[in-house]
């Protein structure tokens, strides 16, 4: 109880988007819900401007929760282990998902949804981090912190394919189909993405991580149960936490020599 009463005043005190967060998450919504939207400018191959705004509107609301609850989460979790996170927006990796669309739209008539928009710094709150083993960032938390947010995507897409059961349209299955990539993206192991702090934070974990991740993109984008989809995940998880360890991580503890 405690702890939760501590949290609450950290998120009361410390809990907010600096106007430099708030431009990069500006920049970030309105580019991700262009690539998002960019093929949907008209039925077939007519543009129809009104259409297309549209999409654009429903991309934009789609990407603005999605994107927040991200971040947000992040930031609760950072403030649990007494630090503060920052978006920090990618701004090659972002024109970089921008060109693919072009390019993908342009050759293949069918856009591609590169979603690699930035991660998180984090500061450490001095005053919390007393009497801690190491009174400076660590990788560990690091990554555990940035990989919350592609975690918390999933739970969105969960979230969102349960109301697909009931209120089933085409703006539910972006939402969906946005969060599992996001999530996907995001947890890949380039700089400055989750996935790399994860990855040079903890190895076992983020294979373990990463293999729930993908499973979950690929059995929550099928028609089954949401259950059966979670449950393989987890699954599939933990068979790639193993297998990881068996043929590679047990070489890096043994060294090269018998």
């Amino acid at each position: 109880m405690g702890e939760l009463v501590d949290l609450k005043a950290k998120i009361k005190k410390y809990f907010k988007f600096s106007p430099t967060e708030v431009r990069s998450i500006i920049i970030s919504i309105i580019v991700l819900a262009f690539i998002i939207s960019f093929a949907d400018w008209g039925p077939g191959e007519e543009v129809d401007l009104w259409y297309g705004f549209i999409n654009l509107i429903n991309s934009i609301l789609v990407v603005t929760i999605s994107l927040l609850i991200h971040l947000s989460v992040k930031k609760i979790f950072a403030l649990q282990m007494n630090y503060r996170a920052e978006y920090n927006l990618w701004t090659f990796g972002l024109l970089g998902c921008l060109v693919l669309a072009f390019i993908s739209t342009a050759l293949f008539k069918n856009t591609w949804w590169v979603l690699a928009a930035g991660g998180v710094m984090l500061q450490h709150i001095a005053g919390h981090r007393l009497g801690h083993y190491r009174y400076d960032i660590s990788y560990y938390e690091t990554g555990w912190i940035s990989i919350t947010g592609p975690i918390a995507n999933i739970i969105l897409a969960v979230f969102f394919k349960g109301m697909s059961a009931f209120f089933y349209n085409s703006l539910i299955v972006k939402a969906i189909t946005f969060n599992l990539l996001f999530a996907l993206y995001n947890a890949l192991p380039i700089p400055p993405l989750d996935g790399s702090r994860m990855f040079f934070g903890d190895r076992l974990s983020y294979v373990m991580t990463f293999s729930f991740i993908v499973a979950a993109v690929i059995l929550l984008w099928i028609d089954i149960p949401i259950w059966i989809a979670l449950a393989g995940s987890v699954l599939l998880a933990l068979v790639g936490w193993l297998l990881y360890y068996i043929f590679l991580e047990k070489g890096f503890w043994q060294g090269p020599y018998p």
